[in-house]
């Protein structure tokens, strides 16, 4: 533990001494200022044994002006006082040296641990909060919010990406201190599906999860659904004010929500690992097809995805390099989902990310000398590969290619291992239309190199072209199935769309993405 400890280390610390994942709202609906602080400092003694936060509601506070602001700072004092972190509810959000003074206002001025911030304008208005001079305070991401217009604007699609983008490995989570992280997420109690999708997307995150009390959520299906995806650790913060201020025995109210909340955690059923959910998904899948199917239930035969195939979908989309939602492709066909290896970037996920590679090359058994990698992308995939293969035991060089030629030193395109007259494996994220495989081979050649295979991350399985469907009664031959037809060379994927469909299914809260999905198989599918 560093000397001063981030908030998100403070938290687990109070939650671990209290055995608590209570954090008691603050929303004082008083006359006066004055009122309103003496409310909340009698809240708070009667609750400090119970609480591992206190989440004050600004609004209540500054609708009575300069008092209203004094009381607040007098509250936060107070949260201090009994050893405790203060949560400032005030949903900031917004850019430049506007969002810098609203820090300061929140951390100078107030004293607060933590924030709640609006992402409407994207990391510009979170940026400030989490890095610099405030690296090591919190800050928690709405995410998906139980307001009845809620849905106006947030979308599935839109909760996860902001979700995956909050992740240790997101966009956003690697701009942030390190002090700082993991940013967290805020999740209406009231919408569980959201709760697990959220988890699901994101396994870094705190979650704060408002609705439970009041507004109709009970804990214990908000703590299920808050487990669904992870057994490692709880990463939550159930937030109750009107159930425990208005009752007559604060501090009752508040030990018995604690029991509820404890009683959920330790009840609730261990979740599966995602080797065993997919593997389930990938049974039911070949059964149906087995009676519907016989021909198609031959491609899945194998059952279950192995554990690298497990390890790989759970990297993908805790770094957000595996997204669904809606997304323009090249070819100008409208996507359910996307993958980009470039944002695998944490190290942690990265060594997983680079082991799968390794595993589906050592099941293929190809023999190979050298580990190409195709510029850009295939930069660090090929260093990355060869290393993981090394850790398995499999030695080999590797080698790469500039996009432009050097006209100094020892020039050429070629750079790292020579790959005359050896073995070679390319390596490459996708093949999408081949464009780029077949470029990089043809390198090779010209360099008296022996193509032996090629590896992806994802095998789309779909058709090469345009936005338009293939005609009916057309040969339905995939960009990968052209590369190796054409290049005669086995082409060997960690992951398939089958595979990914297979997780959708298993995948609490995702009839939607599954559906698509499907629909866009079904539309330009090669299987």
């Amino acid at each position: 533990m560093s000397a001063t400890p981030g908030f998100f280390e403070a938290l687990a610390a109070q939650c671990k001494a209290k055995d608590s994942y209570l954090c008691v709202g603050l929303d004082p609906r008083t006359a006066t200022a004055e009122e309103a602080h003496d409310v909340c400092c009698r809240l708070i003694d009667a609750t400090k044994t119970h609480a591992c936060c206190y989440k004050p509601n600004a609004a209540f506070f500054e609708a009575h002006g300069a008092a209203g602001w004094a009381a607040l700072k007098g509250v936060i004092e107070k949260i201090h006082a009994v050893g405790s972190l203060c949560l400032l509810d005030c949903k900031r959000g917004d850019v430049g040296s506007t969002a810098q003074a609203y820090a300061k206002a929140c951390y100078d001025d107030l004293k607060a641990d933590a924030v709640t911030l609006s992402p409407y304008l994207g990391y510009d208005a979170i940026q400030p909060f989490v890095t610099g001079q405030y690296a090591g305070k919190g800050a928690f991401i709405l995410c998906a919010t139980s307001n009845p217009s809620a849905d106006e604007m947030q979308s599935d699609a839109l909760r996860d990406r902001v979700a995956s983008l909050s992740s240790n490995g997101g966009a956003w989570g690697v701009k942030t201190a390190v002090a700082s992280r993991p940013l967290g997420l805020v999740v209406g109690a009231t919408r569980p599906a959201a709760v697990s999708a959220a988890r699901t997307q994101n396994g870094d995150a705190w979650l704060l999860t408002p609705g439970v009390g009041a507004q109709g959520a009970d804990a214990s299906t908000v703590v299920r659904a808050a487990l669904s995806s992870s057994s490692r650790d709880v990463r939550l913060v159930v937030p109750v004010s009107r159930a425990i201020m208005n009752a007559d025995d604060p501090s009752a109210a508040a030990q018995k929500l604690c029991q509820e909340i404890r009683d959920a955690i330790s009840n609730a059923p261990p979740p599966p690992s995602l080797t065993d959910t997919l593997a389930d998904a990938s049974r039911r899948l070949s059964d149906t097809m087995t009676s519907t199917f016989p021909r198609t239930a031959e491609l899945l035969t194998g059952g279950a995805l192995k554990p690298h195939q497990a390890k790989f979908v759970g990297c993908v989309l805790r770094s957000g390099a595996l997204k669904f939602g809606s997304f323009q492709l090249k070819s100008g066909r409208q996507s359910p989902y996307f993958f980009n290896a470039g944002l695998v970037c944490d190290g942690n996920d990265a060594a997983e990310f680079f082991d799968a590679y390794a595993a589906a090359i050592q099941n293929s058994g190809l023999e190979f000398d050298v580990v190409f990698g195709p510029a850009y992308k295939g930069i660090p995939l090929c260093a990355g590969v060869s290393a993981a293969l090394a850790a398995r035991g499999v030695s080999s060089s590797f080698a790469y290619n500039r996009k432009e030629a050097k006209d100094h030193g020892e020039g050429g395109t070629l750079v790292g291992a020579a790959v005359k007259g050896r073995r070679v494996l390319l390596v490459d994220d996708v093949i999408s239309a081949g464009t780029a495989v077949r470029e990089a081979t043809g390198i090779l050649a010209k360099a008296g190199a022996i193509l032996v295979g090629v590896c992806v991350a994802v095998d789309r399985q779909e058709v090469t072209g345009g936005s338009a469907p293939p005609a009916p009664g057309s040969e339905r031959v995939s960009a990968v199935e052209g590369v190796r037809r054409e290049l005669g060379v086995p082409v060997v994927p960690i992951l398939t769309l089958t595979d990914l469909l297979a997780y959708l299914e298993a995948k609490g809260g995702s009839d939607e993405h599954a559906a698509n999905v499907r629909k866009y198989r079904e539309t330009y599918g090669a299987c």
